[in-house]
């Protein structure tokens, strides 16, 4: 049997849309292999672009150390072109997710940015009731934000210059199963500044970065929203999600839908294909996919 059938699809993590590594964690540490001194984990590989040549690199490992524990690290680099948000971020992500019973707790550190241009540093934690067939619960985060510009200086040169600002963003997730073919899943999100953001300098990049889902993780949103639906058949999975937020820079708005299929490819491996579509206001709409490769094991 394919061990697909035991974890989710990670298309919530793959677009940052509503589902994070932690959520992954969450659902995957109520697997019953882990008996015995079973300790399952999995590892992930993700390429995504888009039509105007955005592009993105992530791998994921996920690891249940116990029956109740589980940890989870992420890297990857996103890219922009010139004529979009002209950036190259780099992303690391470690995390922690915890079952006191029918409670679970988890805790992320991240660190992403590009160096004299943009970086963040966040810490996000949730508190989450679970049970065989849902999950819910709220979370908190919060980014320190640092932003570099440059200004003409005598003759040719440029001089460096940097501000800070920080972000607090608070929200909501859940994940049911109606049936046991069926899954509905989502979250919702709020974000705070300490600075409005139409003021600071390099308003194109901040704005530009909500313009593809491929950058959205770590864009500047007012609020977000995410709903999927999840359907098995066999071996295989379905996903087809619905997304929207509002920009914190200029409050334009952003919608997106996406689709995934996932299906085996041998007792260990799984492999997913995406495909969506983004329409923001202050840009012109976009396709964007890519493909996944899960590979699973454990001693």
């Amino acid at each position: 049997m394919s061990w697909s059938r035991r974890w989710p699809s990670l298309l919530g993590f793959c677009f940052c849309a509503g589902l994070s590594a932690g959520a992954f964690a969450q659902d995957g540490s109520q697997i019953d292999a882990q008996d015995d001194g079973f300790q399952p984990w999995a590892l992930s590989f993700s390429l995504q672009t888009d039509e105007y040549d955005s592009k993105s690199l992530f791998t994921t490992f996920n690891w249940g150390v116990t029956e109740d524990t589980w940890l989870f690290v992420s890297a990857g680099r996103s890219t922009s072109p010139a004529d979009r948000a002209d950036i190259s971020t780099d992303d690391f992500l470690v995390g922690v997710d915890h079952s006191f019973g029918i409670f679970g707790a988890t805790l992320e550190l991240e660190q992403w940015g590009e160096d004299n241009a943009v970086e963040s540093r966040d810490v996000r934690g949730s508190i989450y009731l679970h049970g065989d067939r849902y999950n819910v619960g709220i979370e908190h985060e919060r980014r320190d934000i640092d932003l570099t510009f440059f200004l003409p200086g005598p003759g040719d040169r440029r001089i460096a210059r940097s501000t800070s600002l920080t972000g607090e963003g608070t929200g909501v997730f859940f994940r049911a199963d109606l049936t046991e073919w069926w899954r509905i899943y989502g979250s919702a999100r709020e974000y705070d500044y300490s600075r409005p953001l139409a003021i600071l300098p390099r308003l194109d990049v901040l704005n530009l970065l909500s313009a593809s889902t491929l950058t959205l993780a770590n864009s500047f949103l007012d609020d977000e929203q995410y709903l999927g639906f999840e359907w098995r058949a066999g071996e295989k999975l379905f996903n087809l999600g619905f997304g929207s937020n509002t920009s914190a820079v200029d409050r334009s708005k952003l919608d997106f839908v996406s689709a995934s299929f996932l299906l085996p490819v041998s007792y260990r491996v799984d492999l997913e294909f995406n495909i969506g579509r983004s329409e923001p206001d202050f840009a012109e709409s976009s396709l964007y996919g890519g493909v996944m490769v899960l590979i699973y094991g454990g001693r």
